[in-house]
């Protein structure tokens, strides 16, 4: 008995101890994680670079098919399908890009889903019925590809490029993201800036008959109360994607502030080329000054919240702190 119990426990022993000699020790580890992390780091290098490649492909693309209807002075539609198409998808094809990497492929699928299903739904009852912009209007007879022969097919995935601007620019706001009232702060201007996107869209839209409004409005034969629309269609984008898919990056978060910045400096160019055409086309500057009232305090909310990551906020503060005492020492 004695005998078999001494047994058992030199087998018990023998088997411990090849565990304890197979378990990695502390500088394996070490060591391992070193290497992850300089894979890690490889990996986001080449991703960093590859996403700046392929987001100026897209936006070469983009910019090259928007001149004709820059500088055109009359715009034959169904010549330019196939350009209006092109532009479209490549823009659309760097948001994913963008979207999957500076947030998750879930979040990216998410809001495409999302923006496209819902301004479909919305295009399709304000075409039919006017709802929820005011009134009824038509799209070119010669526009082509078309939804239910109503809806051009670039028109939900435009929804998709406009829309995204502004969860750009406005998801970093507020530290808490699971804050309601950040939440619904965030959902209220991102929708401001879709309406601010439409003042000058829809009027430079409206000027080469992309669409026709059956009724007349004040804002260049524009119903006002298509923007109180547009609101309404981003109230119904923003609040479930802000809800249950999008969340704050964190401030140290380097590489999502990379890509941020690229699309944002990618949007301020596109926007100023919108500028020219809305210049070229109406003449008037009151789409450009609507414009400039409402997408720099965004850009520059963006600014504030995503460059304090790499410690210039901080900086700041320290130098406005050090200014009484070096006052003080001067005085002494």
């Amino acid at each position: 008995m004695k005998f078999e119990y001494a047994s058992g426990s030199i087998c018990f022993i023998n088997v411990l101890s090849s565990t304890v000699r197979s378990m990695p020790r502390k500088s394996d580890i070490r060591a391992k994680s070193r290497l992850d992390g300089i894979l890690s780091n490889d990996l986001q290098s080449v991703l960093r670079w590859a996403f700046v490649v392929v987001y100026l492909v897209m936006v070469g693309t983009t910019i090259v098919t928007a001149i004709p209807f820059v500088f055109r002075s009359a715009i034959e539609w169904s010549q330019m399908n196939s350009v209006l198409l092109l532009g479209t998808l490549t823009i659309l094809v760097g948001v994913f890009v963008h979207a999957c990497l500076a947030g998750s492929v879930r979040n990216a699928v998410a809001f495409f889903l999302i923006a496209s299903s819902l301004s479909l739904v919305a295009e399709y009852a304000g075409v039919h019925w006017g709802i929820p912009f005011g009134s009824t209007y038509h799209y070119h007879e010669d526009i082509a590809p078309k939804l239910f022969d109503t809806i051009p097919v670039f028109i939900p995935l435009a929804w998709i490029v406009v829309a995204y601007g502004p969860v750009v620019l406005m998801r970093r706001l507020g530290r808490d993201s699971n804050n309601q009232k950040k939440r619904n702060t965030k959902i209220i201007l991102c929708s401001i800036g879709l309406v601010s996107a439409d003042l000058f869209l829809d009027p430079l839209a409206t000027s080469v008959h992309a669409w026709t409004w059956h009724d007349d409005g004040f804002y260049f034969g524009i119903p006002l109360f298509n923007f109180v629309g547009w609101f309404v269609v981003g109230i119904c984008i923003y609040a479930p994607y802000f809800h249950f898919c999008e969340r704050q990056p964190k401030a140290t978060d380097y590489r999502k502030a990379f890509y941020d910045g690229c699309y944002v400096a990618t949007s301020c160019g596109l926007i100023v080329l919108a500028m020219i055409a809305v210049w070229l086309r109406l003449r008037s500057v009151i789409p450009i000054t609507a414009t400039i009232l409402t997408f720099p305090p965004m850009f520059a909310c963006w600014f504030i919240r995503t460059i304090p990551g790499s410690g210039l906020r901080s900086r700041i503060q320290r130098s406005l702190a050090a200014v009484p005492e070096m006052s003080g020492r001067n005085s002494k």
